[in-house]
């Protein structure tokens, strides 16, 4: 009972001594891209093997979504967020002498690598889960600082959408540069007449991406701060159950080897009488 007790407290004592981690969430639904089911499938329907004898080739857009999630969690993006953000320091504050703002140098401390880095906040901090009953994308970040948590949760869906809006806007330019060259090229009038319609759905890509901000993820519910006692970690049902069964079980484990250590003692008694 008393071991019980002791690993009671003990958990206790954990979880006042454990630094609170908050979860925030951004819910995000992919945007449909306008060419994939406006002018762009209409010339995909009319001229695609025309086009695609000619060597001009259609986008393929069916699968924008899974290429967006990728981009969102890849090491590329992941590790120029962190680096374009400066939260090495953060993330690893021990290592950080915030006084001479440079990393510390004592024996046996070294400075985080970019790939450590990306590893520790794909695995511990950043969690995606993907809903394809409902089409809907959850970004969640847990973190100690709930103010800090919220501040990457919703710059990392800004800055993910700005990137692919960019790479969107410089693909359009460089199909409309290469379009324009085969214009010059005197292609028959059927095959000038796709040019002109690839050119106008890469005017109209261009347009909507000047537009519009939440270019592949539209957010739904932005993240917001948890109030304080809303923490995920520590969890004071995992700390008491565990202290007491930990404590039960030394306890029993005690008892256990006592008994062996006390039947010589009790035979011996038992013949001195």
């Amino acid at each position: 009972m008393a071991f019980g007790v002791a690993g009671l407290a003990m958990g206790v004592g954990v979880g006042f001594l454990t630094t609170p981690v908050y979860r925030v969430e951004v819910l995000l639904a992919p945007v449909q891209s306008e060419r994939a089911t406006g002018a762009l499938g209409a010339v995909a329907s009319q001229f695609g093997e025309l086009t695609s004898l000619a060597g001009l080739s259609l986008p393929n857009l069916s699968n924008s979504r899974a290429v967006h999630l990728a981009q969102m969690t890849s090491r590329r993006f992941t590790q120029t967020f962190l680096a374009t953000h400066n939260l090495l320091p953060l993330l690893y504050a021990k290592r950080w002498d915030k006084l001479q703002a440079r990393w510390r140098t004592e024996e046996g401390i070294r400075p985080p690598t970019s790939d450590e880095a990306f590893v520790y906040f794909d695995r511990r901090i950043r969690k995606i889960r993907d809903d394809r009953k409902t089409g809907l994308i959850t970004l969640s970040i847990e973190w100690r600082n709930r103010q800090q948590a919220v501040e990457w949760a919703n710059q990392m869906v800004a800055d993910i959408n700005e990137e692919i809006r960019q790479r969107e806007i410089s693909q359009s330019q460089q199909a409309l540069e290469y379009l324009s060259r085969e214009l010059t090229k005197g292609p028959p009038v059927g095959l000038r007449e796709a040019i002109f319609r690839l050119m106008e759905t890469h005017v109209k890509s261009i347009m909507m991406a000047n537009v519009r901000r939440d270019f592949a993820f539209q957010v739904i519910d932005p993240a917001v701060v948890p109030d304080e006692d809303r923490y995920v970690r520590p969890s004071w049902l995992i700390l008491i159950a565990g202290g007491l069964l930990v404590g039960v079980f030394l306890g029993m484990l005690l008892v256990a080897r006592r008994i062996p250590a006390a039947a010589p003692l009790a035979a011996e008694q038992s013949e001195a009488r």
